[in-house]
């Protein structure tokens, strides 16, 4: 997300699709049998106005697992709600409570 606001790509045609594969490496002291470097890959969808995206990136998943030949993967699928749902859960939260008023003093200091 950092990458694409600090570079402007959320104006353009909608939705971008990115993939990114990357050697990371771990802060904190390694486990046994874990070393410091490891390689982590992800995909990211902005802007799309269905879960037709979502649906692309689970069936991606799953293909990917299936030619890796991981077997016994479990799906866990959860929903945030509808444009509709998300509004009346919205407005059901009072602009006083906790969390809100937290992350609305530091809103700032997030951007």
């Amino acid at each position: 997300v950092r990458a694409l606001v600090e570079n402007g790509l959320y104006g353009g045609t909608m939705p971008l699709k990115y993939y990114y594969i990357t050697n990371c490496f771990r802060y904190e002291k390694p486990q046994a049998g874990r070393s410091r470097e490891f390689t982590q890959f992800g995909v990211e969808v902005f802007g799309a106005d269905s879960a037709v995206c979502d649906a692309q990136i689970i069936s991606l998943a799953d293909t990917l697992f299936k030619k890796l030949g991981i077997k016994g993967i479990k799906l866990f699928i959860n929903s945030i709600g509808c444009p509709e749902c998300r509004t009346a859960t919205a407005s059901s939260v009072s602009s006083s409570s906790s969390i809100i008023s937290f992350l609305s003093s530091r809103l700032l200091r997030m951007s």
